[in-house]
Formats: structure tokens, sequence, C-alpha cells
């Protein structure tokens, strides 16, 4: 599903939505349903994404996918210029439609300095795929997600 932006910055939930979705891909630990497939269905519910998604819409994306889970998020923050995001990813049990977890996640370029300068990310762009390697590496410590 896009990342609802909760920002100024009118492109971040694009941004980091197509590097969290490639990351996803990228790990061999989930199955995801292409991304054309949910828009139609979006588009058939008359879901514009400013309002919160329905029990009836997440009933249509079961039926029509065979999801299990829907994975949703906000950008909470973003600042081109101090290079910082914040993130709320949360994942939804297709079945139930109840809530399995919740991930917040703050970072700066500052905080993947190594030595000096390296290891620091100088644009949102590298910024969002540190981020999300980090969120998928705590989903695969905790063993949250798809099968292990």
């Amino acid at each position: 599903m896009p990342f609802k932006n909760q920002t100024d910055d009118p492109t971040i939930s694009n941004l980091f939505y197509r590097i969290f979705l490639d990351t996803l891909i990228e790990e061999a630990h989930f199955e995801i349903i292409p991304e054309g497939q949910i828009r139609r269905i979006l588009i058939l519910e008359r879901y514009t994404g400013n309002k919160e998604i329905s029990r009836s819409l997440i009933n249509a994306i079961r039926k029509r996918t065979g999801a299990d889970a829907l994975i949703i998020g906000e950008i909470l923050e973003s600042n081109r210029k101090e290079l910082k995001l914040s993130v709320l990813i949360y994942a939804i049990d297709t079945s139930s439609g109840k809530l399995l977890w919740t991930t917040y996640y703050s970072k700066t370029g500052e905080d993947y300095r190594k030595v000096l300068h390296f290891g620091r990310p100088f644009t949102m762009t590298k910024l969002a795929k540190n981020m999300a390697d980090d969120i998928l590496y705590t989903w695969n410590e905790e063993h949250l997600g798809g099968c292990w």
C-alpha cells in the first residue's frame, strides 16, 4: 500500500515507499503482491488514500490477492536540509483486521557516520535505503513477517 505523507515534502512518501518496496522484494522472506494489482483494487474500491483503511478494503484485498498481511506506512518527519527521516510502518492481518506489529524508525544522516564522514549518507535516497535495510534486518531478527 502507498505510504501516507504527514510532511510538507510532497515527494518523500513516494521516495521511501519505492525504496522500501524494492527492499522488501529483494528480501526472500516476503511474497509481494504486484503494485498494479493493489492499485487496481484501490481504484475499484474508490480508496483515495486520504482516509483510514476500512475493514471492507482489507477484505477486498485479501479476497482478490490472497494476501495474509498488509504493510502500511506513514512518513512522519522529513528534513532534506538536516537529512532526517521518521517513518511509522505497521502490518495488519487481513483475516482479522488486527494489528500484527508496528515499527517506528527515525534517523539522521549523522546516525550512520562511522569515522570522519565515512558511512554517512548525503542524500535522502541513501538515508531511506539505509533505513529500509535496518528495518528489514530488525524484522528478520525478531522473526516478523515471512517464513523463517
